[in-house]
């Protein structure tokens, strides 16, 4: 099991690398998970605006849940690829 505080949008804003120009603020998360045996992991995190000095209101303020489910499928590939050689 693991736990994950993460920041994201900071460099975007810093060095302008933004892609559309709503994307004005970093966003904040906290998350949890669990990682399974053969590296498969199941996550859920919540995330929200980090800037306090936000001037949105209703939906655009509010944060959003995730619900993450990650293969590390280049390592699978890697192995089938290995198994092909054989």
């Amino acid at each position: 099991m693991y736990f994950s505080l993460y920041a994201s949008g900071i460099l975007y804003n810093i060095a302008d690398l933004r892609t559309d120009e709503t994307f004005r603020r970093p966003i904040v998360g906290l998350g949890s998970g669990i990682a399974f045996f053969n590296g498969l992991e199941l996550n859920l995190s919540y995330a929200a605006d980090a800037s306090k000095a936000s001037t949105s209101t209703g939906a655009e303020r509010r944060g959003f849940a995730n619900i993450g489910f990650d293969i590390p499928l280049f390592d699978y590939i890697r192995a089938a690829r290995e198994k092909r050689a054989k």
